[in-house]
């Protein structure tokens, strides 16, 4: 991991966001709409209560490792699974995409954070 401020920075915001991002809509109160994501792929709502937990929990395990293990590799990672969460609720929920509070931009905003980590890694090494 880099000790520039700017990833610092960079780092503790992400991980902020996919900690809060796996448990606040999804272990400590399962919002509806991820129980319904889940329940649109088909899965019973007893399975799909088990499909938000374990998601809720990948996601903070994920925030963590930019804590503690960031890297352009994890960076790379995050903008493509964003992209891909982001499709998956273009597909099977689109009416979130109009709320007020969106996958739309919580998911651009990180990704740009992400993408701002890696051009500015690489300027850095470039010096």
């Amino acid at each position: 991991m880099h000790n520039d401020p700017i990833c610092k920075t960079i780092n503790r915001l992400l991980a902020f966001f996919w900690c809060y991002q796996g448990m606040v809509p999804k272990l400590i109160w399962q919002h509806p709409d991820e129980l319904k994501i889940w329940q649109v792929l088909g899965v019973s709502e007893v399975w799909a209560l088990r499909a938000v937990y374990a998601s809720g929990v990948a996601e903070v395990i994920f925030g963590l490792l930019f804590l503690f293990y960031a890297s352009k590799v994890l960076h790379y990672f995050n903008l493509l699974g964003l992209l891909f969460l982001l499709l998956l609720v273009m597909l099977l929920l689109p009416s979130t995409l109009v709320q007020a509070f969106n996958p739309v931009i919580m998911n651009l905003a990180m990704m740009g954070l992400s993408w701002v980590y890696v051009r500015y890694v690489v300027s850095l090494s470039r010096s």
